[in-house]
């Protein structure tokens, strides 16, 4: 198998893992009724679905930081965001119900608009990295994430939710491409100890341990500020355009460039933009939010 499939097969497993560990998650939460934060988490540490969403969260995120090394970051990241796809027909079968036909041809529709961007996008991998280009991206972007944040705070409702989703997706974004990163600048060629020592001790990691955090807690805070339709397809929307074009400028990893694929690979986006927007006003995935 080569690696760029590799990575293929690892992203859409930790986008599988990651959807199936917020269903269980929710579940859990929904079927504990104590009150107070510790008396609620108590109960939830004696709830073995919990538990097997939470492991199952940590070994995706695994999962996702090595098909990043395998695979080219403008496939892992876009594959990344099935997960949102795949929620709506795990859902159903933890509610035991049949999806809607309206979720039924929202799904086929957004799943099948990622598969023809990624068909007819075929990404080449680039020779270098372009350190330079990356010691300007990523502070350019902190910038625009701060800047969407400061904008939501001085707005309320809906409006402060889509300032929050857009700085919380532009993180995300940046969060992957640090976490690829960080791989190229270690030193794997030992075991995994030492390759695990040699990540660690990389400038993007420490990026990744202060960013990614900071996209969870923005993500939360777009929740609460309104509708998960309000942020969701922005949060997406920007993780996806800000990933590939750090994969684009940093790895040079082009995807296919004249007219025609141009016009598709741009066609397919908007449609899993739309996909992605519709599926968040659905029953299935506005109860995974929380």
């Amino acid at each position: 198998m080569s690696p760029q499939l590799t990575g293929l097969v690892l992203a859409l497993v930790s986008a599988f893992g990651f959807a199936l560990s917020s269903a269980l998650q929710h579940h859990a939460n929904h079927g504990v009724t104590s009150t107070g934060a510790g008396s609620h988490l108590k109960a939830l540490l004696r709830t073995p679905r919990w538990v097997l969403g939470q492991v199952l969260a940590m070994v995706s995120f695994v999962l996702h930081a090595v098909a990043l090394q395998f695979g080219l970051l403008v496939v892992v990241q876009p594959v990344e965001v099935s997960g949102v796809v795949m929620a709506v027909p795990i859902r159903a079968v933890l509610d035991r119900r049949r999806p809607s036909p309206t979720e039924t041809a929202v799904v086929t529709m957004t799943g099948g608009a990622l598969a023809l961007f990624l068909a007819v996008s075929r990404p080449s991998h680039g020779d270098e990295t372009h350190l330079t280009t990356a010691g300007i991206f990523v502070p350019a972007a902190i910038v625009g994430a701060l800047l969407f944040m400061v904008v939501g705070r001085s707005l309320g409702g809906r409006a402060r939710a889509n300032g929050f989703g857009f700085g919380a997706g532009v993180i995300f974004g940046l969060t992957a491409g640090m976490m690829k990163l960080s791989g190229h600048l270690a030193d794997l060629s030992g075991g995994w100890a030492s390759d695990v020592v040699s990540v660690i001790g990389t400038w993007p990691f420490w990026t990744v341990a202060v960013l990614g955090p900071a996209g969870v807690l923005l993500n939360q805070a777009a929740y609460r500020a309104g509708p998960l339709s309000a942020s969701m397809p922005h949060l997406h929307i920007l993780n996806v355009v800000v990933s590939i074009t750090f994969g684009v400028l940093v790895f040079h990893e082009v995807p296919r460039h004249d007219a025609f694929s141009l016009l598709v690979e741009g066609f397919s986006l908007v449609v899993v933009g739309y996909g992605i927007f519709r599926l968040s006003r659905t029953e299935s995935v506005e109860v995974l939010a929380p």
